[in-house]
């Protein structure tokens, strides 16, 4: 669940199981996009597609790891993400970049 500061301008992520009982998070979560279009967690006023796709055709948009899932026996278990899992994923990244560049692709 996304917990937003507003007057920071910033975020951060609250996990916990769903329902009713203590540190359970009571409800879902609102959704922050609809029909194409972002919903800003700060005001909730609608962003538009033309807007979004803009920005990420001009590289200014990336990505941020903030949930690991990991599959257990009584189902998916979500917990943040460490600094080993955005370590990981770096790794990956540059390896990728690296064989893009190269032309080369490995299976």
């Amino acid at each position: 669940m996304p917990v937003v500061d507003k007057v920071a301008g910033t975020w951060r992520q609250k996990f916990g199981q769903s329902g009713i009982g203590s540190g359970n998070v009571e409800s879902v979560p609102q959704r922050t996009y609809a029909k194409g279009k972002g919903i800003s967690l700060f005001t909730g006023e609608s962003i538009p597609a033309e807007w979004i796709t803009a920005q990420a055709q001009q590289g200014n948009m990336g990505s941020a790891l903030y949930a690991v899932a990991l599959k257990m026996p009584q189902g998916l278990k979500f917990r943040p993400a460490r600094q080993e899992d955005l370590d990981a994923i770096e790794a990956a990244d540059a390896q990728l970049q690296q064989l893009r560049g190269t032309g080369k692709h490995e299976t």
